[in-house]
């Protein structure tokens, strides 16, 4: 059961029209119609002054347990058609809620803009990645892209600050 479903099984149980909720909440009738049909959520007060006025727990609102052994069903299901291993699949689904191949990815990338410590980063990136991420060649490309920029520009700065590229011309006066 959604939460619209929730929310409008939980007023039609306390006898409330969405007037009604809607003058107790100070919102609009509209709001109410909404939430129930599931074009918009309520905000974390409303949510709570919901659960009160409702007498349900706000964990009864939000958790979809239905929703959850529904999924569950289908995932039994498709083992079955498959024919596949239980575990093999139980694996496999782990192994894409544990990815953090994306996440990796951005930060490796953003390790660019942060000139020394960016070094740091990426070092660290590339010994938290992962063989079983999505993108792990591509993480240590860019890893050993951001390491080498990094190295560049802090090379830059240093050789700025000490003056290392100024070139002195020495011109002789012939007299």
């Amino acid at each position: 059961m959604s939460l619209g479903e929730k929310l409008k099984k939980g007023r039609l149980d306390k006898k409330l029209s969405q007037a009604d909720v809607a003058d107790q909440l100070n919102i609009s009738r509209q709001s109410i119609s909404k939430w129930e049909n599931g074009y918009n959520y309520p905000d974390i007060d409303n949510l709570i002054l919901l659960s009160k006025l409702y007498e349900m727990s706000t964990d009864e609102l939000l958790h979809e347990k239905e929703r959850e052994s529904q999924l569950n069903k289908r995932l039994e299901q498709s083992i079955e058609e498959k024919s596949l291993p239980k575990e093999i699949v139980v694996k496999e689904v782990v192994k894409i809620k544990n990815d953090e191949g994306l996440l990796l990815l951005i930060l490796s990338l953003m390790a660019m803009l942060l000139t020394p410590i960016g070094i740091f980063i990426a070092a660290f990136i590339l010994r938290k990645n992962k063989r079983e991420n999505t993108h792990y060649k591509l993480i240590n490309l860019a890893c050993v892209f951001s390491i080498l920029v990094n190295l560049f520009f802090t090379y830059q700065f240093i050789s700025d600050y000490y003056k290392w590229n100024i070139k002195n011309d020495v011109q002789y006066i012939e007299g």
